[in-house]
């Protein structure tokens, strides 16, 4: 036997393409919420001191010639 047709059609959608009315929508990124904690706490850790560390060994290093460290420090020095 046969299942009964969406009323919203095979995949939730109306005929022009948005979402139907009463179409629940995924279930999200189920990773969403770690990221948010483990992004706190990676805030709540690092201070202005650590970060100007960090940022002087890569302008260094990107002045040494490598290459990985100016690909990180060019793009966000010259963004306007």
């Amino acid at each position: 036997m046969a299942a009964e047709p969406s009323a919203n059609g095979p995949n939730g959608r109306d005929a022009s393409g948005r979402f139907a009315l009463g179409n629940s929508g995924g279930p999200g990124n189920p990773h969403a919420r770690l990221v948010g904690v483990l992004r706190s706490a990676l805030l709540r850790s690092v201070t202005e001191e650590d970060m100007h560390a960090i940022v002087t060994k890569l302008v260094d290093l990107a002045k040494d010639g490598h290459v990985p460290a100016a690909r990180e420090v060019l793009p966000r020095a010259t963004r306007g």
